[in-house]
């Protein structure tokens, strides 16, 4: 998830039966994720405005 697969994609490999199981397991790759998209958020509010 951190490298940008989707979470269901990511969720049917490991064999959950739906993404919010690999959320909440995997809530910790989300968070980095969270903050690296902020920036880019950010970067791009900073260019545009």
């Amino acid at each position: 998830m951190a490298a940008g697969v989707p979470v269901k994609t990511v969720s049917g490999r490991l064999g959950h039966a739906n993404a919010a199981t690999t959320l909440n397991v995997y809530a910790h790759f989300v968070e980095s994720s969270d903050a690296m998209a902020a920036q880019v958020l950010g970067d791009l509010l900073v260019q545009n405005g």
